[in-house]
């Protein structure tokens, strides 16, 4: 993670998703019935895209996030 206050936000989307979030052994470990498997969440700081790498890891094993990102704009025929 950049910082700790990314770490809180991925905290928060994964408990709005109903899943568990611990720690464990130093980092944080989340897990949810649709997950394929269980996530470790560092705390610790890291390059600038690793919010995003993280959000799209936990997505890749079935966490339901939602897309943050803003819908994409139609072009004109």
């Amino acid at each position: 993670m950049s910082s700790k206050k990314d770490a809180k936000e991925i905290f928060a989307l994964l408990r709005a998703a109903k899943a568990r979030v611990v720690p464990s052994n130093g980092h944080w470990k989340a897990t949810h019935p649709a997950a394929s498997r269980p996530v470790w969440i560092e705390t610790s700081p890291g390059d600038c895209r690793s919010k995003q790498n993280k959000i799209a890891e936990l997505r890749r094993y079935g966490f339901p996030i939602p897309d943050s990102r803003p819908p994409k704009k139609k072009k004109k025929a």
